[in-house]
């Protein structure tokens, strides 16, 4: 069965930044000044360069976990994440640059580039756990059906065949 947004408590439009670990989205216990926790966290979710994915539908959704599981050794694994709105970037002063990337032709025009200064992104960060903001995982079980879906439409992220994919067909790209 495939997850929707609702699953995962989201309400579009959002942008999903992949992060490496849900783990590296919690305060370090061990680390007791409140400004260090966010400077760790900072670090570990955000590069100078960032990508992030607007979603507006399941279907951007479902095409952004395959453009993010297309060069994976094993494509049915975890992938956990976090989601952003337009207002909370804009808040701390962060532009957004659209950049075509990805291996789904669809998901290619949600992908955009973040330049994010270390300050920047801590502020985001606090803003985030302000707002209770938790780390996300879409599931091994919930990748494999959205792929098998992605799969079945034809999406060039997961098969390098000549045919046109479902989103070229529909005028998607």
């Amino acid at each position: 069965m495939l997850p929707t947004l609702e699953d995962f408590g989201i309400s579009p439009p959002v942008y999903i930044r992949k992060i490496n670990s849900r783990s590296s989205w919690k305060p370090d216990p061990e680390i007791s000044d409140p400004r260090k926790r966010l400077e760790k966290i900072a670090e570990a979710s955000f590069d100078e360069t960032s990508s992030i994915w607007l979603v507006n539908s399941e279907q951007d959704f479902y095409s952004v976990i395959a453009s993010l599981s297309a060069n994976r050794t094993s494509r049915h694994q975890d992938i956990d994440f976090i989601w952003l709105t337009d207002q909370e970037l804009d808040s701390v002063g962060i532009q957004k640059n659209q950049v075509m990337e990805g291996r789904c032709l669809f998901a290619q025009k949600l992908h955009y580039d973040i330049e994010i200064k270390k300050e920047s992104a801590i502020q985001l960060c606090d803003l985030l756990k302000q707002n209770n903001r938790q780390s996300l995982r879409c599931k091994k079980k919930q990748t494999k059906s959205i792929l098998i879906h992605q799969e079945k439409i034809g999406c060039k992220a997961l098969n390098d065949n000549q045919e046109l994919c479902q989103c070229q067909l529909e005028g998607f790209v």
